[in-house]
């Protein structure tokens, strides 16, 4: 695998970082689930879903293109792209604001909704420009030591402070807004600190010059708004046919999705792209890919057992039972979870092989199968039907990405490869074993493990032992077993 001079010690940095954010976030997470209606819920996720499609629509590939050039990124191209960037943030806030005083003539019932929508979004939108290209340009550089605890104290601030304001105010849903302003605020002037940027308007000459980046930087973003089709298909076709509060439950269980699971995965969306532009050969591409699913299964899937195991008695101590229908839909989505960690570090070799083109079909392709899939199989099965999709067909996108990848003779040894990372892992076993019998021992000596919380404290030394039980975790600490 490929070995950069100080990158290990600065995903440390990042692997820290996200546990202490993660911590918090799920702490705030149960005052959410706590406070919040679902259809409060779902009225978050749209404005997310907004707001990254916005997002999106500003980066236009620039962000995955700046890392993995051959050559550091000249300040005249970057004076130019966050020109442009910036005046597209302005054009797109403008469009919402005319679009939300239009829409409020016809729809005076969901005005106030709207607005929240709107403010939400453009803060999103203003704030986006100089944190793409400041945090593009410091990840290229492997900077991983100041963008960990940067993102750590602004993630903690948009994502937790909310709860508090909740707690002590009745701002209710309104509080995101406040926390987002502050959030964005604290990051722009903290990323500025480690790469200042000069804003001027560029000449024609200078903007033409700087196409090329644009080019490729459009098939990477037809790519990644494939991407958020996926990540948000709740919004797309719950919310569309069964309304804000199934799409609030959809909301809340991909909540606890992303607080089990993606303290590793984000690390690896980071890391992967960068430590795959430094590899040197297709062979160790593919061994530095097999291993990153190796490390982020070892790390998550125990975690994905575990949870599944304690929710049923936390949401009942905790909320009441208010959360029991989202609670069924989590082991379809914790399904979809694992082949998941698969895609994420062969989506950055696809990029950084096949170029943005390949990228981007072999999203279309997989966003296609996806979305028909996840509208048969809610008008077929009712709201559940997303999440029966959502665990079945991420197994097309795990081929079509292997498909395109991979030569034709090497598919399926590849594709047998993955499965060996992602199901015959020790921890896995162990975790769940455990469980079992934990379980086991509760109906023999006829305890309601739900209504029991100290139970719950038995899981932390299984996932312990069932971290320890993988010899690259031990070797991880050095510890000689």
């Amino acid at each position: 695998m490929t070995k950069l001079p100080g990158a290990s010690k600065h995903v440390y940095y990042l692997f820290a970082s996200n546990i202490i954010t993660f911590a918090l976030i799920g702490l705030s997470y149960i005052v959410y689930s706590q406070l919040l209606k679902p259809s409060e819920f779902g009225l978050y996720s749209i404005a997310i879903t907004i707001s990254n499609f916005g997002t999106m629509l500003l980066d236009g590939g620039l962000r995955n293109t700046i890392i993995k050039l051959p050559q550091d990124l000249k300040k005249e191209e970057e004076q130019v792209l966050i020109f442009l960037m910036i005046c597209s943030s302005c054009l797109l806030s403008l469009f919402l604001i005319v679009g939300n005083s239009y829409s409020s003539q016809f729809f005076p019932n969901s005005s106030q909704d709207n607005t929240f929508i709107i403010i939400f979004a453009i803060i999103y939108l203003l704030s986006y420009p100089i944190v793409s290209i400041c945090t593009s340009q410091l990840e290229r550089q492997f900077n991983y030591k100041n963008i960990a605890w940067i993102e750590s104290v602004a993630s903690i601030i948009e994502k937790a402070m909310p709860a508090l304001i909740m707690s002590f105010s009745s701002q209710g849903v309104n509080s995101f807004i406040l926390a987002l302003f502050i959030g964005r605020g604290v990051r722009i002037l903290c990323l500025l600190r480690y790469h200042a940027i000069n804003i001027s308007i560029p000449s024609l000459a200078q903007i033409r010059a700087t196409l090329h980046l644009l080019r490729e930087g459009a098939w990477l973003q037809s790519a990644m708004a494939l991407s958020l089709v996926r990540d948000n298909m709740p919004v797309i076709v719950v919310g569309t046919l069964f309304g804000k509060t199934w799409l609030g439950y959809y909301t809340w269980a991909l909540q606890l999705c992303s607080i089990s699971s993606q303290i590793f995965a984000q690390i690896a969306v980071r890391v992967s792209l960068p430590l795959m532009a430094k590899a040197v050969g297709d062979r160790e591409k593919l061994d530095s890919c097999l291993m990153q699913i190796k490390l982020l299964t070892i790390a998550t899937a125990p975690i994905l057992i575990l949870v599944l195991f304690a929710i049923p008695s936390i949401n009942h101590i905790l909320f009441h039972d208010r959360w029991t229908i989202a609670i069924n839909l989590l082991p379809l989505l914790f399904m979809r979870m694992t082949p998941g960690l698969a895609t994420t570090p062969l989506g950055s070799m696809l990029m950084i092989n096949k170029g943005g083109q390949n990228f981007a079909k072999a999203n279309m392709l997989w966003t296609v199968v996806e979305l028909i899939g996840a509208i048969v199989f809610s008008l077929s099965i009712g709201a559940t039907g997303l999440a029966w999709s959502y665990g079945l067909l991420i197994w097309f996108g795990l081929l079509i990405l292997i498909l395109y990848l991979v030569k034709s003779g090497e598919r399926l040894h590849v594709f047998f490869q993955i499965l060996e990372s992602l199901f015959f892992r020790s921890s896995i076993v162990t975790a769940g074993l455990l469980c079992l019998l934990l379980y086991s021992y509760t109906q023999l000596v006829n305890v309601d493990f739900i209504a029991q919380p100290f139970l719950l404290l038995i899981l932390v030394p299984i996932l312990v032992i069932s971290y320890l039980s993988e010899k690259e975790f031990r070797s991880a600490l050095r510890l000689k077993f």
